[in-house]
């Protein structure tokens, strides 16, 4: 026999870790900011206004991105250089269970610009945010010079041909922020360290909660998707079999889209089905399509998604049935 334990947690929770880490100076000027908290949270808190990110006092505009217990803003532009950047995240944000994170703030201190005097080194920018599980750094050094990078999942070196120019392969550390510092050296000279920062995500999007909002679909997935792989190729409706023009919109930092059909589904048999097609920022697929036949007049009819897992080997758990209680209790079996 199997036995389904469920953990209520209430009161406050807290944030455990954030990289940059608290004081650290001479950062990047395009870092991503990565939060971890003690808990899973509610991603549709996880907003501008409550995860708030300033540079000399000024709002800096970024994605926010992640999934259960981390997430990470990736900046939209720069950083100024020698510029204090301040990260504040407010009791908006909530855990599955809708307790109030309990308010944090830090902050860090960009790399200011350095005159160029002896051995320089000039990385090629990387991205800032990535699903890949290695990426290649190019840039341009002194002839022949040994360029060091340290940090992500081990470090490299690589030595620079006639012209300055090197080209290296680094290993990212899945799902988190990997922080790196690279340096040139030639005939006993090194260059000013040079950091950046790559955020690898590889963690797949699901659909997590579908309702209906009046005449509008209410798609809700675990983490915000990238809106230009929303289109009537990956997101369809059909009403009494045919398809049925709709305009989509995202909300929620991503996470809610909202679905409007051009014509009221009425009482009509509906359809929706969203693919694979659909990704989140970092490129990664949706884990699995996703379809809802429903009833236009059925209104109030939504459902919930999630996983089982064994409480002790802490395996995926298949035919489970999980029980809803409430006003409109249900029960669903899992595959």
């Amino acid at each position: 026999d199997r036995s389904l334990s469920v953990v209520r947690e209430d009161g406050s929770f807290s944030v455990t870790g954030v990289t940059p880490a608290g004081g650290a100076a001479e950062v990047s000027t395009t870092s991503p900011v990565e939060v971890t908290f003690q808990r899973d949270v509610n991603k549709a808190t996880v907003t501008a206004s409550s995860f708030q990110v300033t540079a000399g006092g000024s709002p800096v505009t970024g994605a926010l991105v992640g999934q259960g217990s981390r997430m990470s803003f990736l900046p939209t532009n720069a950083y100024p250089e020698n510029a204090t950047v301040a990260v504040s995240l407010t009791d908006g944000i909530k855990d599955l269970a809708g307790n109030a994170l309990t308010p944090f703030n830090s902050s860090f201190t960009t790399l200011g610009s350095v005159a160029p005097t002896g051995l320089t080194l000039i990385l090629n920018a990387p991205p800032a945010l990535t699903n890949l599980a290695s990426l290649t750094i190019t840039g341009q050094t002194g002839a022949n010079a040994v360029v060091t990078i340290a940090g992500g999942a081990s470090p490299v070196t690589a030595t620079s041909d006639g012209q300055g120019a090197f080209s290296a392969e680094l290993a990212l550390a899945a799902n988190t922020l990997n922080a790196f510092t690279a340096q040139a050296s030639l005939a006993g000279q090194s260059s000013p360290s040079v950091p950046f920062a790559v955020l690898q995500d590889a963690l797949q999007p699901s659909v997590i909660a579908f309702a209906l909002d009046g005449g509008d679909l209410l798609v809700d997935f675990d983490e915000g998707v990238d809106e230009t792989t929303l289109s009537d190729a990956t997101v369809a409706l059909t009403v009494s079999g045919q398809p049925a023009a709709v305009n989509l919109s995202l909300e929620l930092s991503g996470t809610r889209l909202r679905v409007t059909p051009s014509s009221p589904i009425g009482s009509n048999p509906a359809l929706l089905s969203v693919s694979t097609g659909v990704k989140d920022l970092a490129g990664n697929a949706l884990k699995s399509p996703f379809s809802k036949a429903f009833n236009g007049a059925s209104t109030g009819e939504a459902f919930l998604a999630g996983d089982v897992y064994d409480d002790v080997s802490g395996l995926p758990l298949a035919g489970a049935t999980v029980s809803l209680s409430g006003s409109a209790a249900s029960a669903a079996t899992g595959g």
